[in-house]
């Protein structure tokens, strides 16, 4: 398999379960290693080694790295320390997200064991863009969210790709697939 990600693209990998897609995603992101071949990761026509290229990495999987004994504004706040982002800066970019998913804020005040699937997923998913990454690599990110949170994610996703975002996305949603990805890989 050999393939190049762009900035402003978005690239969708699907295939029937089981292909590899979450496996090659975290090959990606660095929480699997390869039996062979590379990954390799360039800025600037520089080649990083993953130690740097990992702060540019935004990663949300299936819940797999999310802490549910906090609240969602700890987790948030937990990430804002992991990035050494800015109070003003996180604050801003949080708001943001908050008002652009059209979520009440309260819902974050609660111990995330508490919430449903969904909003799990939007909590992994909002503490991705929170440290703003530049490659956000996103595995099956579609399930268990509403038809709304379905579509404000797509037109969200759209936006980052304007803002020079190279987007990776793991997914079997045929609406996206067919009318969001600028690539397809398929497994």
């Amino acid at each position: 398999m050999n393939f190049k990600i762009q900035d402003s693209s978005i690239v969708t990998v699907t295939g029937k379960n089981a292909s590899g897609k979450s496996t090659l995603l975290k090959i990606i992101v660095g929480l699997v290693q390869q039996d062979c071949g590379n990954v390799m990761y360039v800025k600037d026509n520089n080649n990083l080694p993953f130690k740097i290229a990992k702060k540019y990495i935004g990663y949300a999987g299936n819940n797999e790295l999310i802490i549910e004994t906090l609240t969602g504004f700890d987790y948030f706040n937990f990430i804002r320390k992991i990035y050494n982002i800015p109070k003003a800066k996180f604050k801003n970019r949080l708001q943001n997200l908050i008002d652009q998913f059209g979520i009440k804020p309260e819902v974050f005040s609660k111990y995330i064991t508490t919430y449903s699937t969904g909003y799990r997923k939007i909590t992994e998913i909002f503490g991705i863009f929170i440290h703003n990454p530049v490659v956000i690599v996103l595995d099956e990110p579609f399930n268990s969210l509403d038809a709304d949170f379905s579509t404000i994610l797509k037109d969200y996703l759209v936006f980052l790709k304007k803002e020079q975002k190279a987007i990776i996305v793991a997914t079997h949603n045929k609406d996206f697939i067919n009318n969001y990805s600028d690539k397809i890989i398929s497994l």
